[in-house]
Order: structure tokens, then C-alpha cells, then sequence
């Protein structure tokens, strides 16, 4: 009977045991992944508003730099498309004569070729016969990592640097591109918060025209970061819906009838601003 006892005894320190392990395991799992949703990634190496290069972006967070080297490869539809095996994108002007016919006087006429990916905007631009014609500074604006080079060159206001690259050529703002160390394409950096990731806007033409268009319809509200809503803006109004509003659809009202007001919906969160103020500055 005592060896009964003592085997018994034993089993249950044995389950005892392995439950506490089991416990423990869990615990320290569910800290781990909390610790893991408040630091989503590892930070190797410290980026900031003027790292533009996004390979250095890529130590911290490779996968999305793997998706970002994939703008390289052949893609194609039935429209065009291209990758990087040829020197340069074929004609479309060549193939589809109408179109040279619909951009005459324009520059478009001389040179438009298929697209190819985001990894050669800059290059591709760079060699685009339609550089024989003047062009200014601000075709950059689209096509580089450029707002280290606007803050440079407006004093640190990113849309007074802007507003200067009108005066130059392109060639010149491009040459100044490179020997900033910045002559990298749309990057990294142009879509995301270094400090925190998260997406937001950071073009001063476009945020500019985008608080005016939302003036237009009297409002003092401008999109700045995605909050994952969209934001139905009419005279004096703002209400938020889910982003399953279709894009440029008035959505309804609480009677489920359509609203005939004028209104923008825009894809992202807005947050106020005095038409006097300078968004831009901040970003």
C-alpha cells in the first residue's frame, strides 16, 4: 500500500510538473507575442526623413524591400509593360501611331514608351528623348526621392524648395539630385513614417492641390495618413465610413437615401488645418 502511495504521489508531482512547465510555456509565449505586436519588427539600423536609399531601409525591413526589388521584373498586360532586360521600354508611338498623332506639340510625341516598373522611374526618365524639349525641375517631383532636396533647397520648407525647382531645368535639378546622394527613385521614405512605418503623404504639389480641391467644396480638411477609412468631405461637413466605400461614391445617409450635396471621398483619414498654414512643413 506505502509503494501505491508513493507511486501515486510521484505521478501527481509529475503531472504537477509538467502542467507548470506547460503553463509557463504558454505565458511566455503570449509575452512574446504582445511584445511582438508592440515591436512589429527589429530595428538593425536607424533610418530617418533623409535616408532615401531603400536598400538601407531593407535591413530593418527585408521582406517589403524583397517586394519592393520585384518593381525590376518583366510584367505585362495587353496593354504594354515591360521589365528590365532591354535597354529601354519599346515605342508605344511606334506600335500605336495614333498616339504621336494625338500628342503632337507636346513631347509625349517624340518619345512614349511602354511602362515599366517603380525601380526605373528615375532611369527611365533620366533617358527620355523628350528632355530634348524643356522641361523643368518639378518633373522630378514624381519620379525621385526629392524632399531631402526640397528642404535643402526651400531652408527646410519642403514646398518653398518646390516652388524654386520651377526656375530650374531639369537637367540642373537633376544634377543637384545626384550630388546630394539622393538619386534614388520614389522610395521608402516618400510613403512611409521612418519612426513608425505607417503610410502617409508626402508630395507638397499634391498635398497642396489636395487642400484646395477640399476648399472648393468648404472645407478646412486635408488627407494626411491612412487610418484605414475613408472620408466623405461636403460643404461643412466630415463624416468617416468604413474603407468599403466605393471610391468617389457619395456614401448614404442615415435614412439610406443617397446624398445629392457635393462631395469628395477621400481614401484616406484627414485631420483639420487653417487655410493659412503650411502641411508640409511637418512631414
Amino acid at each position: 500500500m506505502r509503494m501505491k502511495a508513493l507511486a501515486g504521489y510521484g505521478a501527481v508531482m509529475v503531472a504537477v510538473g509538467i502542467a507548470s512547465a506547460l503553463i509557463t510555456a504558454l505565458l511566455m509565449n503570449i509575452l512574446e507575442r504582445k511584445s511582438e505586436a508592440k515591436n512589429p519588427y527589429v530595428r538593425l539600423v536607424e533610418v530617418n526623413e533623409n535616408d532615401t536609399d531603400p536598400q538601407k531601409w531593407g535591413v530593418n525591413w527585408p521582406k517589403q524591400y524583397e517586394s519592393y526589388r520585384l518593381t525590376a521584373l518583366t510584367t505585362r498586360t495587353r496593354f504594354g509593360g515591360h521589365g528590365g532586360s532591354e535597354a529601354l521600354p519599346e515605342q508605344k508611338i511606334e506600335r500605336d501611331p495614333w498616339l504621336k498623332r494625338m500628342f503632337l506639340g507636346y513631347a509625349f510625341s517624340i518619345d512614349y514608351r511602354d511602362r515599366r516598373g517603380h525601380a526605373y522611374m528615375l532611369q527611365d526618365q533620366e533617358e527620355t528623348k523628350r528632355l530634348t524639349k524643356p522641361q523643368t525641375g518639378s518633373c522630378l517631383h514624381c519620379h525621385a526621392s526629392v524632399m531631402p532636396l526640397y528642404r535643402e533647397l526651400g531652408g527646410g520648407d519642403a514646398l518653398a524648395g518646390l516652388e524654386k525647382t520651377y526656375q530650374m531645368s531639369y537637367q540642373e535639378l537633376n544634377a543637384k539630385l545626384h550630388e546630394s546622394g539622393h538619386a534614388h527613385p520614389v522610395s521608402c521614405v516618400d510613403c512611409h513614417d521612418p519612426g513608425t512605418m505607417k503610410l502617409r503623404v508626402t508630395r507638397p504639389g499634391f498635398l497642396k492641390g489636395i487642400q484646395a480641391l477640399a476648399q472648393s467644396v468648404g472645407v478646412d480638411l486635408f488627407p494626411t495618413y491612412n487610418t484605414g477609412n475613408n472620408v466623405f468631405v461636403a460643404p461643412n461637413r466630415r463624416e468617416e465610413f468604413p474603407n468599403n466605400t466605393p471610391f468617389g461614391t457619395a456614401p448614404q445617409n442615415s435614412r439610406g437615401t443617397w446624398l445629392s450635396s457635393p462631395y469628395v471621398v477621400w481614401p484616406w483619414n484627414v485631420r483639420p488645418c487653417s487655410r493659412n498654414s503650411s502641411p508640409w512643413s511637418a512631414v
